[in-house]
């Protein structure tokens, strides 16, 4: 039996990978890996909090549509 596999809609809108990763090597580019890391683990806690809050509006919108949100 196949199953269907269910994806978010705009997911860019939960966590956007190519801006991340823009923004990830803009700070390795002008800081250096090893001094840019600090401030590559905040550009990344900074998108999952906004990707977590993108989730949690779209369940607030839609509290059925749990797999179409995240």
């Amino acid at each position: 039996m196949r199953q269907e596999v269910i994806r978010p809609a705009h997911q860019r809108a939960i966590i956007d990978r190519k801006a991340l990763a823009g923004r990830i090597d803009e700070i390795v580019r002008e800081n250096g890996a090893q001094a840019g890391r600090a401030a590559v683990v905040v550009a990344l806690q900074e998108a999952l909090a906004a990707g977590r809050a993108e989730i949690s509006a779209r369940l607030l919108a839609h509290p059925s549509g749990g797999y179409r949100a995240a």
